[in-house]
């Protein structure tokens, strides 16, 4: 089972390089963290793409502290400091879509774990992070992470907490389009926020 949770405008952005998960960050409460940690909690392993390591710098552990972290790094280029490889690094899985040798070599000194997929194929990643994740991931973003994998076809259930703002063009859009994929019920209506889940059909 892989699961897709992330906050949304109403024209369904989310964030951007600079700010990262910019909804989630600027209108989150008690109740919409706690969400996410439920989830959290329930998943073997999260993953995100390297801007949210670059914008964010989350550590992605659940209140265990026992989960996989995964990143999907196109560039091979995040800072060797931040949290995620210097907080249980053991748990740290960098899929590297990338031939830099010195950021890899820094990265397994750390303790961290690092594959190669340049040359794997969407079956073969699929597998790979069914494997690592044990068949039970959640994917918190960003943008270009979760597009991708709805892209690939490997999501089953989106969870999307849509807030009632509007944001310009300097943000990056979710791509409606692939939601027709899912179908789509809403979940819970709050004051701040509508909870919208998608099913693969």
């Amino acid at each position: 089972m892989i699961k897709v949770f992330t906050a949304v405008s109403l024209n369904y952005k989310i964030g951007n390089q600079k700010n990262g998960s910019y909804i989630f960050n600027k209108y989150t409460s008690k109740k919409l963290i706690k969400l996410r940690n439920v989830l959290r909690n329930k998943a073997n392993a999260i993953l995100v793409g390297a801007n949210t390591i670059k914008a964010d710098n989350p550590k992605l552990l659940n209140d265990k502290e026992n989960n996989i972290r995964i990143i999907f790094d196109s560039k091979g280029n995040l800072p060797l400091d931040s949290k995620i490889f210097n907080i249980k690094p053991n748990q740290t899985f960098v899929l590297l879509n990338s031939n830099n040798q010195i950021y890899s070599k820094s990265l397994k000194d750390k303790g961290v774990n690092v594959i190669e997929i340049m040359h794997y194929s969407t079956e073969e990643l699929k597998t790979l992070i069914n494997k690592i994740s044990k068949n039970n991931l959640l994917i918190e973003g960003g943008n270009k992470t979760i597009q991708t994998f709805v892209d690939m076809n490997f999501v089953d259930e989106i969870l999307l907490v849509q807030f009632p703002i509007i944001l310009d063009k300097e943000f990056i859009s979710l791509n409606i389009e692939a939601l027709a994929k899912y179908k789509i019920r809403i979940s819970s209506l709050y004051k701040q926020y509508i909870l919208i889940k998608a099913f693969k059909y």
